[in-house]
């Protein structure tokens, strides 16, 4: 004789499905606000789903709620939270998560140096600028956003490659190094000891080396022992100088510890 449970099995049609509304529709909430490249507003979001305004603003809370979601003060925007992309992927790099991280940090370097402030992600051939805040002075670096920037001849390119293996360097420095100005180091010796030095003190720096006038300096984000982001201070030598450059590492060390920490948790 069959139990009551095997007859209610077996009632079931086999193209049954049990549905939660409302995890349905938070999932394709969710998906959506993964799958872009830039925040969404609430409208933007009913135009993709074509759910009401108050259905989305509540799930939108709930998610928020739960640490899954971040809305952007300035615009209101809704993006994934640090917690939402350590759980969907192992890297932070190219996410918007790092960048809502990196942006209060920012803010504050920012203030104290008066400079512009770049995060960069590491890229095959070197490093790419992800978000750029600039300087409110007037003279001030032009937008690097979306650019490669190299490898050789820029303190994020050290940084990059300070987190390389001694094998990787040595497979990627070519015999004959990139000039492009006459401050740029041409020694392969040179590179390396900078790379060593970068390595000890978490930091690398340049005047006038890539773009004559301008003055960088960069440090390491990490995220489980990985490089995900860079960090970097910019600004006209002439204002930029050495001993304001060298006074700004303290801060900037602090700034890309506290985002490290942030992206781990």
């Amino acid at each position: 004789m069959k139990s009551s449970n095997d007859l209610l099995i077996n009632a079931k049609p086999e193209n049954f499905k049990y549905n939660i509304q409302v995890l349905d529709r938070a999932f394709k909430i969710f998906e959506i606000i993964a799958q872009s490249k830039s925040p969404l507003t609430i409208q933007e979001l009913q135009n993709a789903t074509g759910l009401n305004r108050t259905t989305i603003w509540r799930i939108l809370s709930t998610m928020m709620e739960n640490g899954f979601l971040t809305q952007l003060p300035n615009t209101k925007q809704y993006c994934l939270s640090c917690k939402a992309c350590n759980l969907i992927t192992t890297s932070a790099t190219n996410s918007i998560a790092l960048v809502e991280c990196a942006r209060p940090e920012m803010e504050h370097l920012r203030r104290i140096s008066g400079e512009t402030i770049m995060l960069l992600v590491p890229e095959a051939i070197g490093t790419r600028t992800l978000f750029q805040l600039d300087s409110f002075e007037t003279i001030r670096l032009r937008d690097y956003t979306n650019e490669i920037s190299p490898l050789f001849g820029t303190s994020t390119g050290i940084v990059h490659l300070s987190s390389l293996s001694d094998e990787e360097i040595q497979s990627i420095i070519p015999d004959t190094l990139p000039i492009y100005t006459e401050f740029t180091p041409t020694s392969k010796d040179e590179i390396l000891q900078r790379i060593i030095d970068c390595r000890k003190v978490g930091y690398s720096y340049i005047i006038d080396e890539y773009n004559q006038g301008d003055t960088g300096l960069s440090a390491p984000i990490y995220m489980d022992k990985k490089l995900v982001g860079i960090l970097n201070i910019s600004g006209p030598t002439m204002r930029f100088t050495k001993e304001r450059m060298l006074s700004c590492i303290p801060e900037l060390k602090k700034s890309v510890a506290h985002i490290s920490l942030d992206l781990s948790l």
